[in-house]
């Protein structure tokens, strides 16, 4: 339940990055990788944070930003932003 509202796509830098749960297991990949590429695999280490163990950025924190309501609205994985939709360089929060 606690991943519901962060599955599917967020960008990071331009790019775009598929968020999705295999049995049981948070993972995230590059719609641009090649199908032999592994995902980012997650492990939950506290609500909200996630410790990458595997693939794309290993050992960096995927924590999540909620709204008063519940619902997912940034990541920051290994420090960068992920929102649900692409921002230009100049709109980025520094």
């Amino acid at each position: 339940a606690e991943l519901t509202g962060v599955l599917g796509t967020w960008w990071t830098e331009g790019s775009p990055f598929n968020f999705t749960v295999k049995a049981g297991v948070l993972q995230a990949k590059s719609p641009a990788a090649a199908d032999w590429q592994a995902p980012a695999v997650f492990d939950r280490i506290a609500e909200d944070t996630y410790r990458t163990v595997s693939g794309r950025e290993t050992g960096e924190l995927l924590t999540i930003t909620r709204d008063t309501t519940g619902t997912p609205i940034k990541l920051h994985w290994a420090t960068y932003l992920c929102t649900r939709e692409p921002l230009a360089f100049a709109d980025i929060p520094h």
